[in-house]
């Protein structure tokens, strides 16, 4: 009798790697299916079946054993697609999976194309975004520099998407204020 797929996610949950292996080996062509229904490019299809089920093991202590386990994979399977379409495949910055606190937060930069670093405007940005919080800092970073979906961003830091969000908008705020009270001067 073949096992069920919440076996094999409870085996694997309970330390038994040969499940995972089964499970991989049973679900990876399902997931080349489902990739090619959404849209993901062929040049990105390996690189996204290795994500998923990187995914599933960073995932696997969250699975409750008596739900469904295809519906719970599946969910994965569908946000990572959708992270990869919206990163563009191969033509946009990967980003590494690092907790928050590694990450420092004088690695904010706009590059030269953008206006805000216009020596001819006057501000600096450098001044601005040192008046981030360090939290704000790192998260504005992870944002805009390494370009990371909150989801991607929850993922890394194991930090909620709400708390992420919050802090992104908090950070946005403040930086409004400060080139306000710098056009006032």
């Amino acid at each position: 009798m073949e096992e069920s797929d919440e076996d094999l996610l409870n085996q694997w949950l309970m330390g038994d790697s040969g499940a995972f292996e089964r499970f991989y080996l049973r679900h990876s062509g399902k997931v080349l299916g489902y990739a090619r229904k959404k849209g993901v490019p062929n040049d990105d299809l390996s690189e996204l079946v290795q994500e998923v089920f990187l995914k599933l093991h960073l995932y696997i202590s969250q699975y409750q054993p008596a739900k469904k386990a295809l519906p719970w994979f599946f969910t994965i399977v569908h946000h990572t697609c959708v992270d990869k379409l919206k990163r563009g495949g191969n033509s946009k910055k990967r980003w590494l999976a690092v907790p928050l606190d590694s990450i420092e937060s004088d690695q904010i930069s706009l590059g030269q194309g953008h206006p805000e670093n216009n020596k001819d405007s006057g501000i600096d940005l450098s001044l601005a975004l040192e008046s981030l919080s360090n939290e704000q800092q790192k998260v504005m970073n992870m944002r805009l520099e390494k370009e990371m979906s909150f989801e991607d961003m929850a993922f890394a830091t194991g930090k909620s998407q709400a708390s992420l969000r919050k802090a992104y908008s908090r950070a946005i705020q403040a930086l409004r204020s400060w080139f306000e009270r710098e056009k006032q001067q």
